[in-house]
């Protein structure tokens, strides 16, 4: 799982978690990598995301912590 910083024009910016396979090139700055040992929870994590944004509209809320 990498963590990267895709900015758009303006001040529009986002911050992505990407674990697994992938359907389009992505070539943004990483910025961290996800514990090999955590890839497990990132993938829950996601599902979790997904299904708040298209079903549930709960908010998640994650804390990042550096080394």
């Amino acid at each position: 799982g990498r963590v990267s910083v895709f900015v758009t024009f303006g001040k529009v910016g986002s911050l992505m978690v990407k674990y697994g396979e992938i359907s389009e090139p992505m070539k943004y700055p990483t910025i961290a990598q996800v514990k090999e040992a955590d890839i497990e929870k990132l993938i829950e994590a996601g599902k979790a995301e997904w299904e708040s944004i298209y079903r549930t509209k709960q908010i998640i809320s994650v804390i990042y912590r550096a080394k």
